[in-house]
């Protein structure tokens, strides 16, 4: 598949649906982790699992940020056709990664008494999740290898083979968890320790890959090679990209907290149509990652009309995907929010908040995105972190507050902040997008 001469939509779609097929057994590896921990480890180590993923989850969104500065160089090198400045890109990634690996091993393990306190853990589950903590921190070498694996092939353009590697560690994991949290009944410790055993051979296997298409060179031979140039230009785009994942993360916990403000019916709700949105939303997700990386490798094959091309071909895939959703949750909402609830109130209190927060997939959502992919394709990921500050910090909070509470409307308020606060987002887009800032490539070569 070449992403700078195929037809655009029918590489875009063959492109996203690896993708969204990964974030799907994702999910479903998550889910059985809860559900196996849960029936055998009991309540405490369920706690403490749902406790510690919430930690590991904030850790790994700072990595993948990074590495989708990684992604995006690759991309632009894969567009140039230029093959020594990508094995340079992953070699130095890889450098990069085990670095920061061991830094936040050692760290995070110093840290994990106060990390604990701070996120208010019950004194009931502390120790199951101290457990869950300190194997997956320790295995954070795996956790981030096998990501940057999945980022260097997807910058290639290769989104099968990282399909592969999930399903493989999907099926290592739930064996393990069945094995050690089933049979040998070590609750969150055999939980954490068959996460970090999964990835790790996903790791490998995609280390094998790598080195078996010729993209790692033997460091035995050749030494370890880091490449300064590229290093800054990794971080100059991974870092605003790291900061736009802990950005969006926090805003979601002030909604959350400010539902809970309201009511407990409220706060059950807004969480379980946050846990609607996170499904809904996973093909909007893999369209802008195929959006970028298409957009990345016509950027490095000067190819700028196909870079618009691009942009417009996934601003109509999102918007008639969006289209539908908005349709679903506006006359169906009531009984997806009843496949997870049977409180009445609940379901009442969901249908009203769905009905506002769909509007922002109707227009504003599918043009954050897809504008959102333009600018990270061509390595303006600053850009992306200063609009998103805009929409998900600046306003969406205030307005969360403002809607929900002192202006009496609920969550129907809550809801309503989401499309506002996107559509501020895209107003900071469009500023250097009609300046033509996009046509500019941040990525240096040789």
């Amino acid at each position: 598949m070449d992403l700078t001469s195929d037809p655009i939509g029918k590489t875009m779609l063959r492109f996203s649906i690896p993708i969204v097929l990964a974030f799907f057994l994702q999910s479903v590896y998550g889910i059985a982790d809860l559900l196996i921990v849960g029936h055998f480890g009991g309540t405490y180590a369920l706690a403490g699992v749902n406790m510690g993923s919430q930690i590991m989850d904030f850790v790994l969104g700072i990595a993948t940020g990074l590495l989708g500065g990684g992604r995006i160089i690759i991309a632009q090198f894969t567009g140039q056709k230029n093959t020594e400045e990508v094995k340079d890109t992953i070699l130095t990634m890889f450098v990069f990664v085990v670095i920061l690996a061991l830094f936040l091993t050692v760290l995070m393990q110093l840290i994990c008494s106060p990390v604990l306190q701070v996120m208010q853990t019950p004194a009931e589950s502390y120790s199951e999740a101290r457990n869950y903590y300190r194997v997956c921190m320790t295995g954070i070498l795996f956790i981030f290898g096998y990501n940057t694996v999945s980022a260097v092939l997807n910058g290639m353009g290769d989104s099968k083979t990282p399909l592969v590697f999930v399903m493989i560690s999907t099926v290592i994991n739930i064996i393990l968890d069945l094995i050690l949290v089933g049979a040998f009944r070590k609750g969150a410790f055999g939980a954490a320790m068959a996460t970090v055993i999964a990835q790790g051979i996903s790791f490998l296997l995609g280390v094998l890959f790598l080195k078996r298409k010729g993209l790692l060179p033997d460091i035995r031979r050749t030494g370890v090679r880091f490449n300064r140039r590229i290093a800054e230009d990794f971080l100059k785009i991974g870092i605003p990209s790291s900061y736009q994942n802990s950005i969006l993360n926090i805003s979601l916990v002030v909604v959350i907290a400010v539902a809970n403000t309201i009511s407990v019916y409220a706060a059950a709700a807004v969480g379980v149509c946050a846990k609607l949105n996170v499904i809904f939303i996973l093909p909007i997700i893999a369209i802008n990652s195929a959006e970028t990386v298409m957009i990345g490798q016509n950027m490095g094959a000067k190819r700028l009309d196909r870079v618009m091309a691009t942009f417009r071909m996934a601003l109509l895939i999102t918007v008639c995907y969006s289209a539908c959703i908005v349709g679903l949750w506006w006359f169906f909402g009531n009984r997806l929010i009843g496949l997870f609830t049977t409180d009445p109130q609940t379901i009442a209190m969901g249908t009203r908040y769905l009905k506002m927060h769909c509007w922002d997939y109707m227009l504003v959502m599918p043009l954050a995105y897809c504008l959102g992919g333009v600018f990270a394709g061509t390595g303006h990921t600053g850009v992306i972190a200063l609009a998103n500050t805009a929409g998900s910090v600046i306003s969406r909070i205030p307005l969360c507050i403002l809607l929900g509470t002192t202006a009496g409307l609920g969550v129907a308020g809550i809801g309503l902040a989401f499309p506002i606060s996107t559509a501020v987002t895209v107003l900071v887009y469009l500023v250097p997008f009609v300046k033509g800032l996009w046509k500019e490539s941040t990525v240096r070569s040789q």
